[in-house]
């Protein structure tokens, strides 16, 4: 079998294209969701490469308080959001928009079910 044969049916990285998209281990989707290009890939590995350590930085300095640290975390995630909009496609970013929708849903779903297990275990 030649890799003509032996590739039929995959996409440029090997894989099956009939294989569902991979998520991430807590079951958020990654960035294969979005289609995107090769240039846009490296470039977004680049950005949230910088966007984590910027995060690190912000998290590790002592000389800022909660609040300081919280309002500092918020710009950077702003500046990292305005970043990939200038990568991503209308299309895209609509796509990524409504997957950040999606978890913010499930986590606070995930929260007000924690907070009434709190509230019924201390009932007892």
């Amino acid at each position: 079998m030649n890799n003509v044969e032996k590739n039929k049916g995959k996409d440029e990285n090997g894989l099956s294209r009939d294989a569902p998209k991979k998520t991430s281990k807590n079951k958020k989707a990654n960035w294969n969701d979005l289609k995107l290009t090769s240039e846009q890939r490296v470039e977004l590995k680049q950005m949230t490469e910088q966007y984590n350590s910027r995060l690190q930085l912000v998290r590790n300095n002592i000389s800022l308080n909660a609040s300081e640290k919280q309002n500092q975390i918020r710009q950077v995630q702003r500046e990292y959001n305005m970043q990939l909009g200038s990568v991503l496609t209308a299309e895209q970013k609509a796509k990524w928009e409504e997957k950040q929708r999606q978890s913010r849903l499930m986590m606070s779903q995930r929260e007000l079910r924690n907070n009434k297990q709190g509230l019924n275990g201390s009932n007892r």
